[in-house]
């Protein structure tokens, strides 16, 4: 068959876009070894998240020299992990496998959610 597009490739580190609601929804955003993700309302950002809490550029990932993932807030309004952490300003955060980042607020009500998904890192998905 036809070579599946690169982001269907579920080994893959990646973001699984949970809010906003579909068509939105579903999406998934590779996450590419040298290659710095955007997330936020500017059109040339991988990930354009629209909302009245959603900066321009809103946060930023990129692959750590240890190999991890590393989430950083650029904005105003404040990036979520889980719900319950705060990032500060600029701060980094390393990402774990499943951790939910919001944008626009803490709760479920926030105006982007997605989930980190990182295969490699945890255990192998069952047969």
């Amino acid at each position: 068959g036809l070579s599946q597009p690169l982001w269907s490739d579920m080994r893959l580190p990646h973001l699984e876009q949970l809010q906003p609601p579909p068509p939105t929804s579903g999406r998934r955003l590779p996450l590419l070894d040298g290659t710095p993700f955007r997330i936020g309302r500017n059109a040339d950002s991988e990930a354009v998240v629209h909302g009245e809490f959603i900066s321009r550029d809103h946060a930023s990932l990129r692959k750590s020299d240890s190999g991890g993932w590393v989430l950083r807030d650029l904005s105003r309004n404040g990036v979520f992990i889980a719900g319950s952490l705060r990032l500060k300003p600029n701060q980094d955060h390393t990402l774990t496998d499943g951790d939910e980042i919001r944008l626009g607020g803490p709760g479920a009500d926030a105006e982007a959610i997605f989930r980190f998904v990182h295969p490699s890192s945890g255990s192998p998905p069952p047969a």
